[in-house]
């Protein structure tokens, strides 16, 4: 076909320098791809409710990603503790399980958890006053009557039963006729005036009430909300406690509507900010980049209005002007 050698030796050559081409071409993008894939770090989130799991499986896993990490899920529905152990062992990078309050009540018997580090308060659960579902419920007018008789079931873990105590302080002062059966010793409230942190030792003893009138029954926190549904038709009988611990039993018990404290309650509350459910890590991996990826995504409108509407029935999203005075608080008494 060529005749000519000198053309033969062009065509050769051109057919050559393509093949050489594409060879390259092909070895360039075999390692750029390999490349990828020994540069993605992986981050592992777990997480122990429901609408977390959704949360990060959702815009936080969305822009880690962008950011070349590779995200797993790690469900722990239920499981607080191992959820936190799995933290502070390094085996996950984050979770947003819990508050501070518990964090530093377990230091004691769980020594790895002094590696656990506050980095963002994301939500405050509407822990409060739970009635049974009966046909004639119980209600405010009934709670503060001084001529019934009251049981309050209320959980022993520690930083649960000083919430317990203070919604119930709280609520003391925002219904003046509960007040008069069940208020803050002077003492106490006078202490706290220039100590806040004296609500967090706060135990039953620090308060006025006639027991006969009101008793304060103090139980395990796994058994509370099945104890507490099984009461028969009990008319004069309220719990107080998480509303994800309470669910398990929502055909049998309820949120008392007009007897509970309302959201900017919960947001302009020194003490009641310290239980925000929070983001959390290990100390060492405080500063590490994807934290702050996941930190600014829980701050964004996308997140916040998701949450906001899919959880208004169990929590209050943090919203971005009360995120910087309630994350103070809450350094207040991280350990």
């Amino acid at each position: 076909m060529f005749t000519n050698p000198k053309h033969k030796k062009i065509i050769l050559s051109l057919i050559l320098f393509s093949i050489i081409t594409m060879i390259c071409c092909f070895v360039v993008i075999y390692f750029r791809q390999n490349s990828n894939k020994v540069e993605l770090v992986k981050v592992k989130l777990v997480s122990a409710l429901p609408n977390i799991s959704a949360v990060f499986d959702g815009k936080v896993k969305e822009d880690l990603e962008k950011a070349s990490y590779n995200v797993e899920i790690i469900p722990r529905i239920g499981q607080f503790k191992e959820s936190i152990e799995l933290v502070a062992q390094k085996t996950a990078m984050a979770t947003i399980c819990c508050h501070v309050p518990y964090i530093n009540d377990n230091l004691d018997n769980n020594q790895n958890w002094k590696n656990i580090k506050f980095i963002h308060p994301f939500y405050l659960a509407k822990f409060g006053v739970w009635r049974q579902r009966i046909n004639d419920p119980l209600t405010k007018d009934t709670i503060v009557d001084s001529n019934k008789n009251l049981k309050i079931l209320i959980a022993r873990d520690p930083s649960n039963l000083r919430l317990s105590l203070y919604i119930l302080h709280k609520l003391s002062q925002k219904y003046s006729d509960f007040g008069k059966r069940f208020k803050l010793k002077d003492a106490i409230k006078n202490e706290a005036k220039t100590n806040s942190i004296r609500y967090h030792s706060l135990k039953i003893e620090d308060f006025d009430f006639d027991q006969e009138k009101i008793q304060i029954l103090v139980i395990e926190q796994q058994e509370l909300a099945s104890n507490f549904a099984s009461q028969k038709n009990d008319e004069c009988f309220l719990a107080i406690n998480f509303p994800a611990l309470m669910k398990s039993n929502e055909e049998k018990v309820e949120y008392v509507p007009d007897f509970n404290l309302e959201k900017n309650e919960f947001l302009e509350d020194e003490f009641l900010n310290t239980y925000a459910i929070s983001l959390m890590v290990h100390k060492d991996n405080e500063n590490h980049p994807s934290i702050n990826i996941i930190k600014e995504s829980l701050k964004s409108r996308e997140v916040i209005k998701w949450h906001d509407e899919n959880t208004n029935k169990n929590s209050y999203t943090i919203p971005l002007d009360k995120l910087e005075q309630i994350t103070k608080n809450i350094k207040k008494i991280s350990r």
